[in-house]
């Protein structure tokens, strides 16, 4: 049944790829990341991603993200990151984004939930730079020792001058076990922007390979 299960989601991955073939609004994002233990509670994480669209046909953006992380108590942690990104083809080209995060996790059962809010500031020269806030709302399903499907929605907020809610995401997919600690997300997301210049829905297909399990990350992030 379970291989069964992670048959069925490759064929709805490729199903969507071929659905979309054509649409402009699809795009792959792909990343690798790992992380270490530095001293109790505290990790240090990095991520190095890249994505496409045009309908998975131009380069979008290639990133390098470090982060810290800390467990102030038993299943509650802060997170600070900086990320830098290469903007093939932009004006200007690169863009420096810092975010501060709080995220609580939760088992129930075999599901856990896990909630994650997020305050980020892009910093791109000539543009607005508006801070953004970002809650997300996770659940994973322990379904064996290699296989956890997860579910997980995501509402973007414009704090800086626009005060409106600008994007909405819905994400679904499967993490799998790997030999030696590894292990490689896929998803399939939705992501559907409004009140903003482009509105829309956009079909992102994502893979994430993580080098370690001192702390999993999110799919599906941005």
């Amino acid at each position: 049944m379970k291989r069964h299960f992670l048959i069925s989601i490759c064929i709805a991955l490729f199903g969507v790829i071929s659905l979309n073939a054509q649409n402009l609004d699809q795009e792959l994002w792909a990343d690798i990341n790992a992380s270490k233990k530095l001293f109790k509670n505290a990790d240090l994480g990095v991520e190095v991603g890249f994505r496409m669209d045009n309908g998975m046909s131009s380069p979008k953006i290639t990133y390098f993200e470090p982060d810290f992380s800390y467990e102030i108590f038993k299943n509650f942690e802060a997170a600070l990151s900086y990320r830098y990104s290469i903007l093939p083809g932009a004006t200007p080209n690169s863009e420096n984004r810092l975010a501060l995060a709080l995220s609580y996790e939760v088992e129930v059962g075999k599901v856990d939930i896990s909630y994650r809010t997020k305050f980020q500031q892009d910093y791109i020269p000539a543009n607005s730079n508006e801070p953004v806030w970002r809650n997300k709302l996770k659940f994973d399903y322990n379904m064996s020792k290699k296989l956890d499907p997860f579910l997980a929605t995501e509402l973007f907020y414009d704090a800086g001058t626009g005060r409106e809610f600008e994007q909405f995401r819905v994400v679904v997919g499967a993490e799998i076990d790997l030999p030696k600690g590894k292990d490689v997300s896929v998803y399939y997301m939705l992501r559907n922007k409004f009140n903003v210049g482009n509105p829309g829905n956009i079909h992102v297909i994502g893979v994430s390979f993580n080098f370690g399990k001192i702390k999993k990350r999110d799919k599906g992030d941005e």
